[in-house]
C-alpha cells in the first residue's frame, strides 16, 4: 500500500535546499505533483517583486519597491556642516527626514551667534513648507540657541 497519508510521511528538519522537493496540487488537473523548493522559492521572490497590495501607505506598492522606499526615507540623518565645503542650506534642503543631527563649524549661512558646536534640525512640518526647519545649535562652551530657518 503506498504511503499517501500526510501524516505518515516523516518531517523534515533541516534547513531546506533549493533541490528538496515539495508536494502541490496542480489547479489545473487536481493532481499531486513534486515542486523544487527552490522553483517555490522563485516563485515567492517574484510574487514578492510583482503583487501589489493597495493597503500599502507609499506610493510603491509592491513589498520589494515599499521597502525601497522607506528605506531611502530615512527619518534621521547624520551630517558635518564644514565651512567651504558645504551649507546648513546644501545639508536640509529638499531632505525628507524629520531630524537631521549634525556638527557645523562656521559655515558660510550659520544661523547661530557661535562659530561651531552640535545641531539637531527639525523640519517644520506644521508649517506645510518643506524647507522650513527649527534648528537647535549648542556650541562648544554650552550656549543653546533655538533658531527658525527658511531655506530659500
Amino acid at each position: 500500500m503506498a504511503n499517501n497519508i500526510w501524516n505518515n510521511y516523516t518531517e523534515k528538519t533541516a534547513t531546506p535546499v533549493d533541490a528538496d522537493e515539495v508536494m502541490v496540487r496542480d489547479s489545473t488537473d487536481g493532481k499531486n505533483k513534486r515542486l523544487l523548493f527552490g522553483t517555490f522559492w522563485k516563485w515567492v521572490a517574484k510574487k514578492l517583486n510583482e503583487a501589489t497590495i493597495s493597503e500599502l501607505q507609499t506610493s510603491n506598492k509592491t513589498i520589494v519597491g515599499a521597502l525601497n522606499q522607506l528605506n531611502s526615507e530615512s527619518s534621521i540623518s547624520l551630517c558635518k556642516v564644514i565651512s567651504g565645503k558645504n551649507t546648513f542650506s546644501s545639508e536640509l534642503k529638499g531632505k525628507s527626514h524629520k531630524a537631521i543631527f549634525g556638527f557645523f563649524h562656521e559655515p558660510s549661512d550659520n544661523p547661530f551667534s557661535f562659530g561651531s558646536g552640535y545641531f539637531i534640525a527639525f523640519q517644520a512640518t506644521y508649517l506645510q513648507e518643506a524647507n522650513n526647519f527649527v534648528v537647535i545649535g549648542v556650541s562648544l562652551t554650552g550656549i543653546i540657541e533655538n533658531k527658525p530657518v527658511r531655506l530659500e
